[in-house]
């Protein structure tokens, strides 16, 4: 598996779900305060995942300060930004507040694992054109 395809392979399961969530929400399965709420989680979360990608791409072929540098600070950006959307989405919007962090949780741990395993196999793919 390439690093790249853990990627692809996230991104069409949070559209899966995206599309499994409109379409419940279509036939009134889900209410529209939890469709409202699982989007919002789905959307900070992936902010969140987009600036962690990020933060290794930055740091990722360069020297190993640079690197930490690059994720921690990309971590610390992401989850600042994470916390200020949350607390905004919790104080000013009409959201069901269980459901809503419940997801950011879930989805937050999903993608930490999917960015996780991108960089193991970056590092991989990269030791393997060094050898």
């Amino acid at each position: 598996m390439t690093s790249h395809k853990v990627i692809i392979i996230t991104i069409s399961l949070i559209i899966f779900l995206i599309i499994s969530l409109f379409i419940l929400s279509k036939y009134n399965y889900i209410s529209n305060i939890n469709t409202y709420s699982i989007y919002l989680a789905i959307l900070f979360t992936t902010i969140n995942f987009s600036l962690g990608i990020g933060a290794i791409k930055i740091g990722f072929k360069r020297n190993n300060k640079v690197f930490m540098a690059s994720i921690f600070g990309g971590m610390l950006i992401g989850f600042i930004s994470l916390i200020i959307l949350v607390f905004i989405a919790l104080k000013f919007l009409d959201i069901s507040r269980n459901i809503f962090i419940f997801l950011v949780l879930f989805f937050y741990i999903l993608y930490l694992i999917s960015e996780i395993f991108y960089l193991i196999l970056l590092d991989k793919e990269q030791k393997q054109i060094n050898d």
